[in-house]
């Protein structure tokens, strides 16, 4: 019996197999044929749409589970793995080669700076700009000094500066792209050559460690 839509009685609560009337071909010769609800949730699932302006309530960004162009593109600035640590507090009497141990975070998006063991491990592979700086305070006169960065133990940066016939204050720097794989960490080292005794400078302006993921 044909009834309007209007007048047909009301389902609260529809389930995925049921039926409905849908017009196939309605450009050229129409037919009502039906499908199953569950049919059509899964054509609009599998359909690409783009947003623009919208709102999106609590998100969950988790920057170490992102991986592959999917991640990053366009928005990559703003929710790639990026973190910064210094030295906030004085590390004194460096003998021979000490690492760096980083005590405050200045920023760590993605939660990838291991705060406790002074070290940034690479949550996805990729090219990460690594910049390191070290602030050496009351340097013997005629001593070199070095800075180090490691990728999992093994030197890959490295600065020497060197003091004169003076006591003086010193920073060596190093900055590089470098290829991490997942899981993967870098840490910094300092150094006097002669195994004269050093202090760390406990200024963020001179001891760091920034890591940022620069793209996969």
């Amino acid at each position: 019996m044909d009834a309007k839509i209007t007048a047909l009685d009301n389902l609260a609560t529809p389930a995925v197999e049921d039926l409905v009337a849908i017009v196939d071909d309605v450009v050229g010769t129409p037919t009502t044929k039906k499908s199953t609800l569950q049919v059509i949730a899964d054509l609009f699932k599998d359909l690409t749409q783009t947003l623009t302006n919208k709102t999106l309530t609590s998100p969950t960004i988790d920057a170490a589970t992102l991986t592959g162009t999917q991640a990053y593109g366009d928005n990559a600035p703003n929710i790639a793995p990026k973190a910064r640590a210094y030295r906030g507090s004085a590390q004194n009497d460096i003998t021979g080669e000490e690492k760096i141990l980083f005590d405050v975070e200045s920023y760590d998006i993605g939660g990838d700076f291991d705060l406790a063991n002074s070290k940034f491990i690479a949550p996805v592979a990729g090219y990460y700009l690594v910049n390191a700086s070290v602030g050496f305070e009351h340097c013997v006169a005629s001593t070199r000094h070095l800075v180090t960065v490691k990728r999992n133990g093994t030197e890959i940066m490295r600065s020497e500066t060197h003091t004169g016939i003076g006591l003086e204050d010193l920073t060596g720097n190093v900055s590089d792209v470098v290829y991490l794989t997942a899981s993967q960490y870098i840490e910094v080292y300092a150094n006097t050559i002669d195994n004269s005794t050093t202090d760390i400078a406990d200024e963020s302006a001179q001891t760091f460690l920034s890591v940022h993921l620069l793209s996969v």
